[in-house]
């Protein structure tokens, strides 16, 4: 109940937090003096220099998404010389609270397609671009969360150029509007927040040079659905020469689901609404503040993207030797990525419970019979923790040593990271986002990696070997040499309290789980099913502790 209540006041302070931010940012006739315009294809927007760090916020990277503009791809700004000022966030994507994504308690609209760009205050041109695409499952997050600030990352490496763009989430990003009346014209409703990435991807480029960025240089980041993200985009012909290298941190493709997958989502849409009919006019019709109540009731069924064969292809893996041809790539996982969801279930007793059966769903609901008998092989071979392992293994590290390993036999430069250093917080381990406060090197933003042991060399170290990584397609320092991966020695670098290359690591592990990676197990959780041994476990036990009592009272 402690924790319960907890919750509660952390939320409410989050709220408050996030809402002194918010500012608008207003239309001007003229350019003021120490406003730092920058002249764009659609606009003059007007920065803010704190310690010679020029920031531009809310700049519109496409038109807004709303009224017939709703459920379709995004569509590209008009030319303009409007002044405005860009010294505010613009509002994040419609989305729920969620304790783990401060971008979620910040002002919320179907308007939310805006990018934000930190540079240092000078002439220079031709500069790296790194561009940071948020996570949150895809159905929350957003760029004004103060762990994706990127004031310090910039002012540590004042030779690149930072941008983070919003993107549409959850129903309004991803939805697939075919299964219902009327969405023969909605194909890519599945996918929308991911084609919202390419049309910021297009602006970037065709703006960038105005900035001094190099438009040949360009790397993307990203974290958890970011990760997923940034590793999808090179199936879309759409985001052929947009960008030459990715960083992944947490995600993949691995994430994405089936379009038979994607019909759970239109079922309860149908329940919220109360409409077994139910047809795009529907959706169509509705304001804003119907959007938020119908995703507020949805609460956490959002779902990824989808492998459509519309936009993403059916097997992704398959299609990864032409279509990451030319791309960098450095790729990772951490140690205890599962231990994120400890904030969400809010007791970790919870959180060990939902664990197992989540492991019982998938060894009873997803797998053939050929494959059965997994977990037992993994149990075997994992004593500590083996069902939280398994789960890291199947979601996070064993589809980025995988991808690893098909885009090095094709001749890729990849590399390969393993995150060790752990959160001081208890329970958390190195768990899942533990590392975006080093790699932005805001260490005051303490919710996933604690108040103690925070590790200040490592912060400038990773931030160093990812601005390397984006400048030079290697992310080595001086004093740690990155081996790039190869299917002969398999080299990963193990980001931790030590700092050191090591081979085929976890091995065993991996060669368990690697045959069930093509069947796309998703993380999505709201469809899970109690008809699993460990409940029918429980209730015969509960059932035995009741009559055990009742036998106890009635010899009384």
């Amino acid at each position: 109940m402690m924790e319960f209540l907890s919750l509660l006041t952390k939320n409410s302070e989050n709220e408050k937090i996030m809402k002194s931010k918010f500012g608008i940012n207003k239309i001007l006739n003229s350019i003021p003096e120490n406003s730092y315009p920058i002249k764009c294809k659609n606009g003059i927007f007007l920065g803010k220099n704190i310690e010679n760090i020029i920031s531009y916020k809310g700049i519109p990277y496409a038109k807004p998404p709303i009224k017939n503009l709703r459920f379709h791809k995004p569509e590209k700004c008009e030319e303009s010389n409007i002044i405005r000022e860009a010294y505010y966030f613009e509002k994040s994507p419609i989305q729920i609270n969620e304790p783990g994504e401060m971008s979620s308690y910040y002002e919320k609209s179907e308007d939310c397609l805006y990018l934000n760009i930190w540079k240092y205050n000078d002439n220079k041109i031709k500069k790296p671009i790194l561009i940071f695409i948020h996570g949150g499952a895809f159905g929350y997050g957003g760029t004004v969360d103060p762990l994706y600030d990127c004031f310090n990352f910039v002012k540590n490496h004042n030779d690149i150029i930072l941008i983070s763009i919003t993107y549409r989430v959850s129903i309004l990003g991803f939805l697939d509007l075919t299964q219902i009346k009327g969405g023969e014209n909605y194909k890519e409703s599945s996918n929308l927040g991911i084609l919202d990435q390419i049309q910021a991807l297009k602006w970037i480029k065709e703006n960038c040079n105005f900035f001094g960025g190099d438009d040949n240089n360009i790397t993307l980041f990203g974290e958890s659905a970011g990760a997923s993200s940034i590793m999808i985009l090179p199936f879309i012909k759409e985001s052929k020469g947009l960008f030459n290298r990715i960083i992944s941190q947490s995600g993949s493709f691995a994430f994405t689901i089936s379009k038979n997958e994607g019909k759970s989502l239109i079922e309860r849409l149908k329940k919220v609404m109360k409409k077994n009919d139910l047809c795009v006019d529907d959706l169509m019709k509705l304001n804003e503040n119907d959007i938020i109540n119908i995703n507020n009731k949805l609460n956490y069924y959002c779902l990824p993207p989808m492998r459509d064969d519309f936009v993403i292809p059916i097997n992704c893996y398959e299609k990864i030797s032409e279509c990451y041809k030319d791309i960098d790539i450095l790729i990772g996982s951490n140690e205890n990525e599962i231990n994120y969801w400890i904030i969400e279930c809010g007791y970790f007793f919870l959180f060990n419970f939902l664990v197992k059966i989540f492991v019982e769903n998938i060894i009873k609901f997803r797998l053939d019979k050929n494959n059965k008998n997994i977990f037992k092989k993994y149990e075997n071979v994992v004593k500590n923790n083996p069902y939280n392992n398994f789960l890291n293994d199947l979601f996070f590290r064993c589809p980025a040593n995988k991808i690893a390993e098909l885009h090095s036999l094709n001749g890729g430069n990849v590399y390969l990271y393993y995150w060790t250093y752990p959160s001081s917080i208890p329970n958390f381990g190195a768990c899942h986002a533990i590392e975006l406060a080093y790699v932005f090197n805001n260490l005051t933003e303490t919710h996933y990696i604690g108040n103690e042991n925070i590790n200040y060399d490592l912060s400038k170290i990773v931030q160093e070997m990812w601005v390397n990584f984006a400048k030079f397609g290697n992310p080595s320092n001086e004093k740690f040499k990155w081996e790039k991966y190869n299917s002969k020695n398999k080299a990963c670098m193990i980001l931790g309290k030590d700092i050191k290359i090591e081979y085929n690591l976890l091995k065993e592990r991996g060669d368990i789980i690697e045959p069930i990676l093509n069947k796309y197990i998703p993380y999505e959780y709201s469809t899970i099913s109690f008809n699993v041994p460990l409940i029918h476990k429980s209730l015969f036990i509960i059932l035995g502790v009741v009559i055990l009592i009742i036998s106890f009272l009635f010899r009384k």
